[in-house]
């Protein structure tokens, strides 16, 4: 063995460092010679290629054919002391780095509790019997490992914080029969004597299971379902906390696995939840006191700027954003840190100190516990022990280490007193507000303060405060929720105060935290994050719209925190990925429904806000809004889909003697297929399926049911609409027209392609047709989708009378205006003459007249389905801007009148959508009146006179184009 150390002079100095560095390292060679053998004769044992797995082999062959108790733990600890003196030389010889030392450490102490649980699990079998449920299948156990043993960063000397987790109730099948929960108690006790007993050959890990539900008072193996109702009824914050490191470390990992996942929507809230702010804040006091404590001083772990405070930092934003950011589910502190800095939750500056602080404690704390395999974190007194741990960090001297170590947690310190600081209580500037909302303020001197502030209307806004006072919602407020609001309401008044309508702005904000009610958390976020607050006061004070919308779906408000992120403009793709993130992380149907209902209520948000600030065109929202459609039904459809397949297997047919699955599709219609949607739209759908020739019937679900195809895909059509309609907790996803179907309300909900195109040819009225210009396949089977695109091209391009189809679009023209006339002196932009309904009976008119000698009008060449506009946004073939361009490129109409026509066009969407934003009208209607005219040059960003103007000189170019193009409406008959 010393012919080995003096043939290799770098082995030599590394074993003189260690044997200098660690009095466990020697007391353990003197105490086991067969170890020192092998680590000078065999170079693989100090070897830095060891896998996780090496750990686990090593106690196996230590236990292997071990009888009895006492037997196995020497064993066990003669292994665990082996290991751990490979690993403590590696470090100390600087041959290995943190990551590599503390998942060696980590699989050590995974290897022997797995090892413990199994050799207590087979005790108890002898003894008992094996564990069963109620079912007859075997029941088994999980160890969750907490801390540092769940992020896979153990230190040298840690205690290991567990869980214990067992199936559920049943009976052992033995002769002496125990009940699940007593027999795994039973194995829980033992595996825990087997790894911490001290015995002559000393211990393996001392275990501590304090984070089990209620603690040392609460049963130390819990059931599955036990836990997971815990959690869900009475788990604290501080438990979400210490379950972000949650991870199955022996026993039945599966399991484990699964338990986590159940326990996802406990921890990593989807909202950013500021009820958990104020528990992190608490938690953050708590270490405060801890480290200002006089006895910590020296403790690297405790003390200022320590190790915990780095840990603190990590897991809270996890708690916090792990929710919207599923990269923060994992566990390891420097994997977290540089996802923080990917997801700039933490600035580059503090991110770098962070690391390189927790480098450097965490690899001190390991050496300072090397020494003699203590379980310490507190700083040597002796000098002489500071220059040896001094020098096992490669310092020259004690000095320099002192130097940097006290660099480190200054810049820890700094960083944890800025993370989650409390908010400021004290502005000066808001005291008067603070006196006007608690009501010590007399009428005054109130309006003389909001006037102060911006308001025009101090009267008003008096009342519309008293009204919130008063609201029967607040009244039942708990006094954490009333202080919530006291502390938010004078900074709402302020920032109302900054907006162009003070007193409108107000009045909304006051509805969204009315309908907010109960749900204070919301008041905590505003009150936390000024910039969002001043994004949600705009966004109410300018859109009626938005402050309903807000107050339906406050979870929304979280949406806001980000100003860049709100205005950012999204492409399909990108919309495409959210709602698969959506839906990666539910569990069951109603969270999918919800999940659908949470994107779009997201992506409408997120363009109505765009639209608000100017920074979107009318094509953009409206192909924005399209595609939020398109993505939930298809989404929707493949639901319902997987369901009935699920119960009934999939519809099948015989075709021409092939045997085939039949398909289903979306077909949408008006402006969802015209790609054209407002906000507020509903769907004009039409269902349609290609099941022909013979057996059409479903192969037979998981319980052997059958259905005929008809049977099925109506149910199928049912099952989708249910799941579009259906109010959720986060509401309904649209309504849906079901009108333009073959037969209208009495005919099926879902028809066969062979009988739409009957219908379509042989029984359809001209209005149908003209409805069929806009429609187009939106989701389900592409063969479903391609046949109606033949059919309706067949349809659109037959050979038409000009006369005949002239005077039908004139009488039903003639109709609509008789049943939805508009009073004197009021101009509907949709119904009424020369608004849209005349502008795309027009297009309609010309595209049914002249599509048999030109096809592209209704079907684009070579299936595109995209054409470009004017501007820089992409239009649908089956648009009604597009079909304009296609007419005049053709010269069928003229190319002057087309632009008039699109001119007159998008000015009217432009005002149903501003009205739907600003107001929540549905219907716009231009009037005489002062206020009204106020109001759309607010809307539409242009004096009245300039406005009024424009919309009667396109009312006139409409109506003059539809009289010459079609005729002048009339009534039947």
């Amino acid at each position: 063995m010393a012919e080995a150390l003096a043939e290799d002079s770098d082995r030599r100095g590394a074993w003189l460092n260690v044997l200098g560095l660690s009095r466990f390292v020697f007391r353990e060679l003197h105490r086991y010679p067969a170890l020192l053998r092998d680590l000078l004769t065999e170079p693989a044992w100090l070897d830095g290629n060891w896998a996780p797995e090496t750990a686990h082999q090593v106690v196996r062959d230590s236990v292997a054919g071990v009888n009895g108790q006492e037997a196995f733990q020497a064993a066990l600890r003669r292994a665990r002391q082996w290991l751990l003196v490979r690993i403590a030389f590696r470090d100390l010889a600087g041959w290995s780095d943190f990551a590599t030392t503390s998942g060696e450490l980590t699989a050590t102490a995974e290897a022997c509790l797995e090892a413990s649980v199994a050799f207590a699990i087979e005790a108890q079998r002898e003894r008992f019997g094996t564990p069963r449920l109620t079912d007859g299948s075997e029941a088994t156990v999980t160890i969750l490992g907490m801390g540092k043993l769940g992020g896979g960063e153990l230190n040298f000397s840690s205690d290991i914080d567990l869980i214990f987790v067992h199936s559920g109730d049943g009976e052992t099948d033995g002769k002496r029969s125990l009940d699940n929960a007593g027999f795994f108690t039973r194995v829980a006790r033992l595996a825990i004597q087997a790894l911490s007993e001290a015995t002559p050959d000393g211990f393996a890990f001392r275990i501590d299971t304090r984070l089990r539900p209620y603690g040392d008072g609460g049963p130390l193996v819990v059931p599955v379902g036990a836990l997971e109702q815990y959690y869900q009824l009475h788990g604290r914050e501080w438990e979400r906390y210490a379950l972000v490191k949650a991870r199955p470390v022996a026993g039945d990992l599966p399991q484990g696995d699964a338990l986590l996942r159940d326990l996802e929507p406990f921890v990593f809230r989807r909202y950013l939840d500021f009820g958990a702010v104020e528990a992190v804040r608490d938690l953050k006091v708590q270490i405060q006191r801890q480290v200002n404590n006089r006895r910590h001083r020296h403790d690297i772990k405790l003390g200022r700027g320590g190790i915990r405070e780095v840990e603190f930092i990590v897991q809270a934003f996890q708690l916090l954003h792990g929710g919207r950011h599923f990269e923060l589910h994992e566990r390891p502190t420097l994997t977290i840190l540089e996802h923080l800095r990917a997801l700039e939750l933490l600035p580059d500056r503090d991110i770098d100190n962070l690391r390189s602080a927790y480098l450097f404690l965490r690899e001190l704390e390991n050496h300072l516990q090397m020494v003699d395999d203590k379980q310490t974190q507190r700083l040597p007194e002796d000098p002489e022990d500071h220059s040896v741990i001094a020098a096992s960090l490669g310092f020259d001297g004690s000095e320099a280490f002192l130097e940097a170590l006290e660099a480190h947690r200054e810049r820890v310190q700094e960083a944890f007193d800025q993370t989650f600081a409390a908010p400021q209580t004290a502005h000066p500037e808001e005291e008067p507000l603070e006196q006007l909302w608690r009501g010590d303020m007399d009428p005054q001197r109130a309006k003389e303060a909001l006037a102060e502030h911006g308001y025009l209307q101090p009267e008003r806004a008096l009342e519309t405060l008293d009204q919130l006072r008063q609201a029967k919602s607040l009244q039942r407020l708990t006094r954490t929720g009333r202080d919530r609001l006291d502390r938010l309401m004078p900074l709402v008044i302020g920032a109302a105060g900054n907006t162009p309508a003070p007193t409108t702005a107000l009045a909304r904000m006051v509805e969204v935290l009315e309908a907010i009610g109960g749900r204070t958390t919301y008041f905590a976020l505003l009150a936390e994050n000024p910039v969002a607050l001043s994004q949600v006061v705009r966004l109410c004070g300018g859109s009626s719209f938005l402050a309903r919308f807000l107050g339906h779906h406050p979870m929304l408000l979280d949406e806001i925190l980000d100003p860049e992120d709100l205005y950012a403009c999204r492409i399909r793709a990108s919309r495409q990925a959210t709602l698969e993130r959506e839906l990666d992380t539910t569990r069951d149907l109603e969270d999918q429904l919800n999940a659908l209902r949470r994107f779009k209520n997201i992506e409408v948000l997120h363009l109505a806000a765009r639209d608000l600030q100017g920074h979107a065109t009318l094509a953009e929202i409206s192909r924005g809004l399209t595609d939020v459609a398109e993505l939930t039904l298809d989404k929707a459809l493949e639901l319902a889909w997987d369901e009935l397949t699920e119960r009934y297997g999939e519809p099948r047919c015989t075709d021409a003697g092939e045997a085939r699955t039949a398909g289903f599709g979306i077909m949408g219609f008006g402006k969802l297929g015209g790609g054209e949607l407002g906000y507020g739209s509903d769907l004009d759908l039409v269902f349609l399926h290609d099941s022909r020739g013979e057996d059409q019937h479903t192969s037979g679900g998981s319980q052997g049911q059958s259905l005929d195809n008809t049977r099925f895909f109506a149910r199928l059509g049912q099952r989708l609409i249910h799941f579009v309609t259906t109010l959720t907790a986060e509401g309904a996803l649209y309504s849906i027209d079901m009108r333009l179907r073959p037969g209208g309300k009495s005919g099926a909900l879902v028809a066969s392609l062979n009988h739409f195109r009957d219908y379509q040819m042989e029984q359809a009225w001209v209005w149908e047709h003209q409805a069929l210009i806009r429609g187009r396949p939106i989701a389900g089977s592409p063969a479903v989708g391609n046949a109606f695109d033949r059919i309706r091209g067949e349809v659109l391009t037959a050979p038409r009378g000009s006369e005949a189809l002239a005077r039908e679009v004139r009488v039903m023209r003639g109709r609509m205006l008789a049943e939805h006339a508009s009073r004197v002196g009021v101009f509907n932009v949709k119904q009424d003459r020369g608004g849209l309904v005349d502008i795309e009976f027009l297009i309609q008119s010309l595209c049914l007249r002249y599509a048999h000698d030109y096809p592209d009008l209704v079907v684009p060449p070579e299936k595109t389905p995209r054409r470009r506009d004017s501007g820089d946004s992409a239009v649908l073939a089956s648009s009604n801007r597009a079909a304009l361009t296609a007419l005049a490129e053709h010269n069928l109409l003229d190319p002057g009148r087309a632009q008039g026509l699109d001119e007159a066009y998008v000015l009217f969407r432009t005002l149903e959508n501003r009205v739907k934003l600003f107001e929540d009208r549905a219907q716009v209607e231009i009037t005489e009146d002062a206020t009204w005219q106020q109001q759309l040059e607010r809307l539409v960003g242009e004096e009245w006179q300039p406005l009024t103007q424009r919309v009667s000189e396109c009312r006139h170019r409409v109506a003059t184009a539809f009289d010459e193009v079609v005729g002048k409406p009339e009534r039947s008959g």
